[in-house]
């Protein structure tokens, strides 16, 4: 992947991959979640745990989600874990924890513009999704009314 060749060979390159690749597992129990509402809980939690491992995978790589990489691919993929995190806690009620990956996302997303990316194409489809993302965000944080009785 072009994305990934700014990057020095070796062991950050692999790891970021692999980062990817933990990713789209946890992307794939979170959408079977979402769709099997039964079996969602064990779906959502083996989500989680993939997202937590790409997470950590980047974060021992020195990459920090404080700021941006310069690197839309990473940039993304930082986004979309806070991202999914987020939904994944607010749908099993940890309404602090989604907030605290919504702060987090804000605030990444503050740093991560098109303009500290060369590639136009790649900074408009990272502004598009982060503007989703940051969407998804505000709905999460929204309250929750209770039903009148």
């Amino acid at each position: 992947d072009a994305a990934l060749l700014c990057f020095p060979e070796g062991s950050v390159r692999a790891s970021i991959a692999s980062s990817i690749i933990l990713f789209n597992v946890g992307l794939a129990y979170h959408l079977k979640g979402i769709k099997q509402e039964a079996l969602g809980g064990t779906k959502l939690l083996k989500a989680e745990s993939f997202y937590d491992k790409s997470f950590r995978l980047l974060v021992d790589t020195g990459i920090s989600f404080c700021r941006s990489t310069g690197n839309s691919t990473v940039d993304l993929l930082l986004m979309a874990l806070l991202n999914n995190s987020a939904h994944i806690s607010f749908t099993r009620g940890e309404y602090n924890e989604s907030k605290k990956c919504i702060d987090e996302l804000i605030s990444l997303s503050s740093f991560v513009t098109s303009i500290a990316h060369r590639d136009s194409g790649a900074g408009m489809y990272l502004d598009y999704h982060r503007s989703n993302m940051l969407l998804n965000g505000f709905i999460l944080c929204l309250p929750i009314l209770a039903s009148a009785a």
